[in-house]
């Protein structure tokens, strides 16, 4: 092993035991010291002095230099003046790419340190919030309004993000007919918007005689919005006829009840086989949903009542 560096002859003997034969190669073999290679993560050919490699070939990224005082930009190198302003990268110039940007510039609102203080666009600052107008100000008049403020419900961009009040204020709905009733598509404010409702409610915004407060009469039409047509307090039918369903039944959530056509007010009482009641609630629909997730495994009878009709209906929970 060669381990001082120098040039080696390399010598090759031939022997048969009676007559020897040689060749020498003077200079064969030349041995020298690692190289430092410095990595040049910027590329502008100065590499950074604390990012090393040592070998005989130069990797990839690498260059001989160690001269880079800054190797995460490529406008400050060593001792260089790439924008010819007269002050150098690794001295005093704060950005080496712009001639304009140097110590004792007029600094500029321009989201640029200017004159190289540490500061960005000092004096162009109004309302003292740390944002120019030129560095995303919406209002420099107004120091509660910069790109770092909470957005609040004031009809203002207060975070200057090109949104007011994005995420806050009340929901609010055209009353196109005036009747108090909304309906369409849902807008947000902090105030309440000319001609809109709180609500949408409103199965016709065209027509102030239909609302969820008409009263229904028989004209073909649903007047009060509860998505029934010319309905009653009167029923004549019962709650067989108009095809009483209860699913999934065996259940251990959910029950579904639906009914064929609108019965009006029905009461339901829920015993068990022993008798005991219990539930009770009623419902005014055409469908109806409970919670039996609470109920213990078992039959149950489901007693519906309405004005003219009577029926059971066995369930198991379970």
């Amino acid at each position: 092993m060669y381990t001082t560096p120098g040039e080696y002859n390399v010598t090759l003997m031939v022997t048969n035991g009676i007559a020897n034969d040689s060749i020498t190669w003077n200079g064969a073999i030349t041995v020298s010291n690692e190289i430092t290679f410095y990595a040049d993560t910027d590329g502008d050919g100065f590499g950074d002095p604390q990012s090393i490699e040592t070998g005989c070939e130069i990797p990839v990224g690498f260059v001989t230099n160690g001269n880079d005082c800054n190797d995460n930009s490529s406008f400050i190198t060593t001792n260089a003046d790439l924008d010819g302003d007269g002050f150098f990268s690794c001295v005093d110039d704060c950005n080496d790419g712009n001639a304009l940007a140097y110590p004792g510039a007029q600094e500029l609102c321009n989201n640029l340190d200017d004159n190289c203080d540490g500061v960005i666009d000092e004096g162009f600052d109004s309302d003292g919030d740390g944002f120019s107008a030129c560095a995303g100000d919406c209002d420099d008049n107004n120091g509660n309004m910069n790109p770092n403020a909470i957005e609040l419900c004031n009809d203002l961009d207060d975070n200057c993000n090109g949104a007011i009040d994005e995420g806050l204020g009340q929901a609010y709905y055209m009353d196109i007919d005036g009747d108090g009733y909304g309906a369409g598509v849902i807008q947000y404010s902090c105030t309440i918007p000319t001609g809109a409702a709180t609500n949408n409610d409103d199965c016709n915004d065209a027509n102030p005689a239909i609302s969820p407060s008409a009263v229904e009469t028989v004209d073909g039409t649903d007047n009060d919005c509860d998505g029934y047509i010319d309905e009653t307090n009167i029923y004549t039918y019962t709650l067989n006829e108009i095809g009483l369903n209860l699913y999934p039944n065996p259940t251990s959530s959910d029950l579904n009840i639906e009914l064929n056509a609108h019965a009006g007010n029905v009461s339901v009482q829920v015993k068990d086989v022993s008798g005991k009641n219990i539930s009770n609630f009623q419902f005014n629909s055409t469908r109806y949903s409970v919670d039996v997730s609470d109920f213990a495994p078992g039959l149950y009878e489901f007693i519906f009542r309405t004005e003219n009709s009577f029926t059971v209906k066995r369930v198991v929970v379970e």
